[in-house]
């Protein structure tokens, strides 16, 4: 079967929202490891979260890491409680959709400048080291699953041979902060943002559309826009799966648009769902 030409963008765009693999130069993202695991020993795992209920468990801090260029440190926040034989993995990432989005490698698809990690916290907590200010991420109860780094473009080569490093420009987190299903807890069957902040971990804001779930992100260089992938809740359960179908929506870093948009157009749309349905 051959491939029609004028799919071949739209494949290599696919392909690049499929993947967001971890760097490891010298601005690289830090190991999952390095962020959380210093301060969470095997015998421990994230506690599952209730919405209306105390989240039982030991308050329990990861190890510092200095954001490329910056003044801040990101540390993870995780309330974890001991592993059992009944349950002794990741209440966050047992079977939902959210889970599986951007575990894939393809690493030709891999931009230069956009790095992530998985990651399994409750909340990120960021401190100025030059002024003494800390902030928390989120400012409700939440559940973050992956971040994304993007980076300034790589520097030219001193002459004298000096180290440079690319500084962070911003911050993304896929944040669960709905019971969107309505079960009582918050997990990776419910909706999920895409949270994004400054260089610095300053200026939170959410950047993806309610009543939709995350599922990977990807930057077209060429015209500086964070491209997502999400999860649209057609049938209004508020329950994301397999049914539920998956759109592209992209946010220019250069234009006034608060909230990323669709890729295609309204009209667009209900014509291809009027061919194909």
């Amino acid at each position: 079967m051959k491939t029609r030409p004028e799919l071949g963008w739209i494949l290599a765009l696919a392909l690049t929202l499929a993947s967001c693999q971890s760097y490891q130069g010298r601005a690289a993202m830090p190991r999952t490891a390095n962020l959380g695991s210093a301060a969470m020993p095997q015998s421990r795992v994230p506690a599952a979260m209730k919405t209306d209920e105390e989240i039982g468990g030991l308050l329990t801090y990861g190890s510092p890491y200095r954001l490329p260029g910056q003044t801040s440190w990101i540390s993870s926040f995780t309330v974890t409680k001991s592993r059992s034989i009944l349950r002794d993995s990741n209440p966050f990432s047992e079977g939902g959709l959210a889970s599986k989005g951007g575990q894939h490698d393809d690493r030709a698809a891999t931009p230069e400048r956009l790095r992530s990690a998985p990651i399994g916290w409750h909340n990120a907590v960021f401190v100025d080291r030059a002024s003494g200010e800390e902030w928390p991420l989120l400012r409700e109860r939440g559940f973050l699953s992956k971040w994304w780094m993007l980076l300034e473009p790589a520097p030219q080569e001193s002459k004298d041979g000096g180290r440079h490093i690319q500084a962070s420009s911003a911050l993304l987190f896929a944040a669960t902060l709905v019971d969107s299903n309505g079960d009582g807890r918050l997990d990776d069957r419910d909706a999920s943002t895409a949270v994004m902040t400054g260089g610095d971990g300053r200026q939170a804001r959410k950047v993806t559309p309610a009543g939709t779930q995350l599922s990977s992100i990807g930057y077209l260089a060429d015209e500086n826009t964070l491209a997502f992938s999400l999860r649209l809740d057609e049938d209004g359960d508020g329950d994301f799966d397999e049914s539920d179908p998956v759109r592209l929506y992209v946010l220019s870093l250069d234009g006034e648009a608060a909230v990323a948009q669709p890729w295609h157009g309204a009209p667009t749309y209900q014509l291809l769902q009027e061919l194909y349905r």
